[in-house]
């Protein structure tokens, strides 16, 4: 399939190919995900689906107060990144931007005021159809892996809701040996809390 990997020149270099090959579907701890600022409860968890199921528009998540989701995402095992892959739709409640956050186990909309992202990706602007967009990481950056948080914003000044339709990633894993940390969350997030994302435009588009 067509796509575009831009890379900086730091960046790993590895191939990507369109499809579900290393996905870490099934190495994610799916009832322990918690989304913050979601409009209806566990609708964020519902997006983390098989690659058979990405265009599935019957389960999508939406914010609530703004236009902002925090998603944390824990794992069964000890996980590799080498990719993200984020599926939205082309009109308004598209998000602009995606930042990650590896291994913050209290993660939420205060404390991003202090935490620093690995990466920021900037969505296009435009764009038309159903694609699924690949984000390649600096996969150095994302080695023993037990969580990893996503950030998504506009932030154009609107407050109106960002909705995204699927939430892959792909790289590697190894199980647990012991238990996993369990982390309890606050409910409410702090809908004032706006903080800047880095500018990087790092997509490719998957068809």
């Amino acid at each position: 399939m067509s796509g575009r990997h831009h890379c900086s020149a730091d960046c790993d270099d590895h191939p990507f190919e369109s499809g579900p090959n290393d996905t870490l579907y099934t190495c994610i701890d799916k009832d322990a995900i918690v989304v913050l600022n979601e409009a209806q409860q566990d609708t964020g968890k519902q997006i983390f689906k098989p690659w058979d199921q990405r265009f599935d528009d019957s389960l999508i998540v939406e914010s609530d107060v703004d236009d902002q989701l925090l998603f944390h995402i824990p794992f069964t095992g000890s996980a590799t990144l080498r990719s993200l892959l984020v599926r939205i739709f082309p009109d308004s409640s598209a998000p602009h931007s995606v930042s990650l956050y590896p291994n913050h186990s209290n993660l939420d909309f205060g404390a991003l005021q202090d935490a620093k992202s690995t990466e920021s990706f900037e969505f296009p602007l435009s764009f038309s159809g159903n694609q699924i967009f690949e984000f390649p990481v600096k996969t150095r950056l994302y080695q023993n892996l037990r969580n990893l948080n996503l950030f998504f914003s506009r932030n154009d000044g609107s407050d109106d809701p960002i909705q995204i339709a699927y939430i892959g990633l792909r790289g590697s894993f190894v199980p647990f040996k012991g238990n996993p940390i369990i982390t309890i969350y606050e409910s409410a997030p702090n809908p004032a809390d706006h903080p800047q994302v880095n500018q990087e435009e790092v997509y490719r588009s998957i068809s």
